[in-house]
């Protein structure tokens, strides 16, 4: 790491948060967003990808969905299902709270 950033005098989250931001902003955001959801209930990750986001989603129903095609080196395989954002296969007012994170762009 430069020495510039070695004084930052934080810890290593910290430092990561300072020299990837917009990562650590993401983050902070889908913590804030999963305390502010009740136990149990149901959650959508629309774009899940890898499930990044899952462990903040502990104490709820956690569903990641994702086409599966983003990355030829992601691991799709833990996705509860692999779908198009434009035709889930979940009924009407399914889940409680949806999380979508840096997906609507490649919705057309």
């Amino acid at each position: 790491m430069p020495g510039r950033l070695n004084h930052h005098g934080g810890s290593a989250q910290e430092m990561k948060d300072y020299v990837l931001h917009f990562e650590g902003a993401i983050r902070r955001a889908v913590a804030s967003f999963a305390s502010s959801i009740a136990p149990g209930s149901r959650v959508l990750d629309a774009g899940a990808g890898e499930r990044q986001y899952a462990a903040h989603f502990r104490q709820h129903q956690y569903i990641g969905v994702d086409l599966g095609v983003g990355d030829a080196k992601w691991n799709y395989q833990l996705l509860d299902a692999v779908a198009d954002l434009r035709a889930l296969p979940f009924p009407t007012a399914t889940f409680a709270a949806v999380l979508n994170v840096v997906t609507l762009e490649h919705v057309t």
